[in-house]
Order: structure tokens, then sequence, then C-alpha cells
């Protein structure tokens, strides 16, 4: 008996499903507790940074949504994954540290955002410019 092709799709996105709930939803409380330890928030602090990271696809997502009806769900999945993996498959070790600090860039001002938006708002709503000085933290 052959099994149809799809469900080896299914039961693709289930293991990946089954990974992202096992790590985030589930292996996030027990790492919580040392990452308020390590950079010194409060749980609400903490809680606020983790609201970030849902706000973040919520924020993408009309984008995202908007490119998948115009050119698909595989061909999107096609680009991500060659710009993702281009520079390793190449063995170019300055396209993959390049693409590492684009990464920490990425990371970095978006640690710079939650902090404006979330500790200092009332601060940085006055003076504009000073988000941009990354260099002072947050």
């Amino acid at each position: 008996m052959k099994i149809f092709r799809g469900w080896y799709v299914v039961t693709a996105a289930a293991l990946i499903n089954v990974y992202g709930a096992g790590v985030w939803f589930y292996g996030f409380p027990i790492l919580y507790p040392a990452l308020l330890d390590e950079f010194g928030w409060t749980a609400a602090g903490g809680a606020a940074i983790a609201s970030l990271s849902r706000l973040e696809g919520s924020l993408e997502g009309p984008i995202v949504g908007w490119l998948v009806d115009r050119y698909g769900p595989r061909r999107l999945a096609i680009i991500g994954a060659i710009m993702a993996l281009q520079p390793f498959a190449r063995g170019d070790i300055e396209g993959a540290k390049r693409y590492a600090g684009i990464l920490v860039l990425g990371i970095v001002l978006g640690g710079r955002l939650g902090y404006v938006i979330f500790y200092n708002f009332e601060y940085y709503s006055q003076t504009f410019l000073e988000i941009f000085k990354i260099w002072q933290g947050g």
C-alpha cells in the first residue's frame, strides 16, 4: 500500500510543532527564573520581554501574509532557506560572519526598542534622537 504524499507533509509539520511547543511553551518556564536572575529583571519586566516576542509576530503577520498571497508559500520558504543558508553552503566564512552580525544587530535593535517602549517611554518620547544611541544599553 502506497502512503499518500500529503501525510509526509502532515508528519513533518506535526514534528516541527511538537519541537516548537516543547521548547517555547513548555521549556520557557524552566528557563524563566534563570533569565530573571541573569539579567536582573523583575517578573513584570521578564513578562514584558516575552510579550514583545509575541508582538513581533503580530507586526510581521500582515506583511508576510501579503507576500504569501502574492508569491505563494513554497516560493517564500525556498527564498528564506536560500537566504539563511547560502553563506554556509558556499563555505563563505566571511558571509556567515556577516549573517551572524545581522542577526546580532537585529537582536540588539529589538532589545533597544523593547527598552525604549516598556521601560523609559516617557523620556524617549520627549528626546526622540536618544533612541538611536544603542551603545547606551537597552
